[in-house]
């Protein structure tokens, strides 16, 4: 074990396995790198039955610990809106900020530059062209009303937290020891955290790296060495399944050393002969399901004729939405109601108002009551009541994971408005 920086460094080979050798039965602090390596840690953790237990972050998780207030912090997602609530018409404008749907990307870059001023522990860049600096000097002058906004609402975020150096330790306080796992990625912010903490705490740096490869005083990799090839690896594919199966057999039984057959695991086409077997349900985002589709769909269709006295449907956006299978189901919507949708775009229609949905598509009727409660929504509440209304029908045939993510939507949408995050939709 060598010992410099007030921080303990040990090193392994490839072959060894780190949880199996380092995690214990003792109550220490555990930190990885990715959520997976997490996981599979906790398959070599048992501790004795009513003994103090370990404690496993992964290294965001950890940071984000580290600093507390009494102040409420405010999740990621919630900052944003915040964002934008604070910019004025002629920084929308110039960023080409139209509504809050449109704050996300500018928001990470945001959020993006200050960080990375603070991990790298930096008061500015040096040496921009004028342009820049304009940038920069409107990115201070945001950030500024954004934290005077956040202090007036009552909350903190971990940008705010860092700069007023709020570390918190009382959640290790149990704990001696601290060990990371294959970390080698250290800001200089993270650094002189650790540093901090080293006084207080026995943290080791575990790495499967050789000594030689990495600055100990830098905490930083200086080069890579690799192992030895000394496994063979052979990639074959026949055409027929059964030939393939009996190729491997045959070869098993005459080969002389030992042949691992390795599992294409969720990598389904790589692994033909057990493609047939397997039943693999893929991760669907949100965004990808029908009824996200749909209400997008609708909300496009309110865009369109939003700025009219009264309620408009534009035709060629409603023909897009009628293709929808969710929608059709909703409206019961029939092939001669497409027809009558076709044959008004073939003779130039453009709009569809209430007197010609009445007298040619009456089938059509709550689209436009929906649109015309949409106008007299005044809060997060009554929208969230109104898409409830909407969805209902459409979440019966969703996965039950789809429906609950749905819904958890909803109730994070009126956590926003009762927290105070956003004044007006």
């Amino acid at each position: 074990m060598e010992q410099e920086n007030n921080l303990n460094f040990k090193y392994y080979n490839y072959k060894q396995d780190l949880f199996k050798e380092i995690i214990s039965q003792q109550p220490a602090v555990y930190i990885f790198d990715n959520y997976n390596d997490l996981k599979e840690a906790l398959k070599h953790y048992q501790p004795k039955p009513l003994s103090q237990q370990s404690q496993f972050f992964s290294i965001k998780e950890f940071k984000e610990r580290l600093f507390s207030s009494d102040q409420i912090l405010l999740k990621e997602e919630k900052l944003p809106l915040i964002l934008y609530s604070v910019l004025n018409a002629e920084e929308k404008k110039e960023l080409r900020l139209d509504s809050y749907q449109d704050i996300y990307q500018f928001s990470a870059r945001f959020f993006g530059y200050f960080k990375l001023l603070q991990d790298y522990q930096l008061s500015e860049i040096k040496g921009l062209a004028d342009w820049q600096q304009h940038r920069v000097n409107r990115l201070l002058s945001i950030k500024k009303r954004y934290q005077q906004r956040l202090k007036e609402l009552g909350y903190t975020d971990q940008l705010a937290l860092k700069e007023n150096k709020n570390l918190n330790l009382q959640f290790l306080k149990e704990f001696k020891q601290i060990n990371l796992f294959n970390i080698v990625d250290f800001t200089p912010y993270f650094k002189k955290t650790l540093q901090q903490m080293s006084s207080e705490f026995e943290i080791n740096l575990h790495l499967q790296l050789k000594k030689e490869d990495f600055n100990e005083k830098k905490l930083e990799i200086e080069s890579l060495t690799l192992p030895e090839k000394t496994t063979k690896i052979e990639i074959r594919k026949a055409k027929s399944k059964l030939k393939s199966l009996a190729a491997f057999l045959e070869e098993k039984e005459s080969f002389k050393t030992e042949l691992q057959l390795i599992d294409a695991a969720d990598e389904v086409e790589s692994a033909e002969i057990l493609s047939d077997q397997l039943k693999i349900n893929p991760y669907q985002s949100l965004k990808e399901t029908e009824i996200y589709q749909l209400l997008n769909s609708i909300y496009n269709l309110y865009q369109k004729g939003k700025k009219s006295s009264k309620i408009l449907i534009e035709l060629k956006e409603l023909y897009n939405l009628s293709t929808q299978s969710l929608f059709k189901k909703w409206l019961e919507i029939t092939v001669e109601d497409l027809q009558k949708i076709e044959d008004l775009l073939r003779n130039d229609y453009y709009y569809l108002d209430y007197n010609l949905i009445v007298s040619e598509l009456p089938v059509l009727k709550p689209l436009y009551e929906l649109l015309e409660n949409i106008r007299k929504i005044k809060t997060i509440s009554e929208l969230i009541e109104l898409i409830t209304e909407i969805s209902d029908f459409a979440l019966e045939a969703e996965a039950k994971e789809t429906a609950e993510k749905f819904n958890d939507s909803l109730l994070e949408l009126k956590s926003i408005e009762e927290m105070g995050v956003v004044k007006s939709w």
